[in-house]
């Protein structure tokens, strides 16, 4: 928060793709991805034709010579977590072949963009109206990774994701009754039909499919913290003319000493239920699982 008072802080949206770097060699346009020198070895490399023919002056080895121009690629083909309609090449940053390789600010990328007829990443400045805007969508925000924070000039950049999408990706490399808990309730708390079709849109049918069993785990402790829930809510309204301390005696002889008779004592005061007591309780009335890395059949990406 403390950058965004000296009014050059920017954020830009973090795309889920794949970054592509082009740059000029002996008269050549080259591009390669990170830590390689190609993209040839990629499942969609044959999107780079469609490219060429969309963006002819990407590939004009005499424009932007003196830089290194840093691209997005997304595809459906390509699909980390989120998934785009079509290929595209977003223009996300570049860098200036000078002897400390400076960045190009936003608004340089943005006239770079226009001036190859690239579409430029999303950017806007974190004044306190950014800030809040950004801070809410990292919290909440299931249809993007992120947002990259570029401070110092431009020059320092801070990747922050989203926490839904942290949840997606975890999920992915593990999947465990845990994930899709914090799944269960960023989505509100839905219906198996609703977080199933929910699912089903934020991945694919071969990765619904690998979680169906875990999922239907799920729902079978849903229906127990359901019921347990609906049950601490019921004593707690008939003990609400009761005194605090007799209302805890009574919910201790019901709960125990414990996250129950906590989250009991909660609905007693009549108080919004902590997350992380109502976490507990579900997580306590599911069997756990945990189920290793997905390995699509399909084409996919990382």
């Amino acid at each position: 928060m403390k950058a965004s008072e000296k009014k050059d802080a920017i954020a830009t949206l973090k795309l889920d793709g794949s970054l592509l770097i082009r740059s000029v060699y002996k008269g050549q346009v080259m591009f390669r991805t990170r830590g390689s020198f190609g993209y040839e070895f990629l499942d969609n490399a044959s999107e780079m034709e469609w490219f060429k023919a969309k963006y002819p002056a990407l590939f004009d080895p005499t424009l932007m010579e003196g830089y290194s121009l840093l691209l997005e690629w997304t595809s459906p083909a390509n699909v980390i977590v989120i998934k785009y309609p079509e290929p595209e090449l977003t223009l996300i940053g570049g860098i200036l072949h000078a002897p400390d390789l400076p960045y190009l600010t936003m608004k340089q990328v943005e006239w770079t963009a226009s001036f190859l007829g690239l579409p430029c990443v999303k950017w806007f400045p974190l004044t306190k109206a950014g800030w809040d805007e950004m801070l809410g969508d990292l919290e909440t925000e299931s249809t993007i990774e992120g947002y990259v924070l570029r401070l110092h000039g431009e020059q320092t950049l801070v990747k922050v994701k989203c926490v839904p999408y942290l949840t997606k990706h975890g999920l992915k490399s593990t999947l465990s009754t845990e994930k899709l808990v914090d799944m269960w309730f960023q989505q509100g708390q839905p219906d198996y039909k609703t977080f199933c079709d929910n699912f089903m849109k934020d991945f694919d049918e071969e990765t619904f499919m690998w979680a169906l069993g875990a999922i239907s785990n799920l729902f079978d402790g849903v229906k127990e913290y359901n019921l347990i829930t609906t049950h601490m809510a019921g004593k707690a309204l008939e003990r609400r003319g009761l005194s605090r301390k007799d209302a805890a005696i009574a919910g201790q002889a019901d709960y125990g000493k414990t996250k129950r008779f906590s989250l009991y004592m909660n609905f007693w005061e009549g108080k919004p239920p902590k997350p992380d007591l109502l976490k507990t309780i579900l997580l306590q009335s599911t069997k756990q699982v945990e189920i290793g890395m997905f390995k699509p059949t399909a084409i996919s990406g990382d």
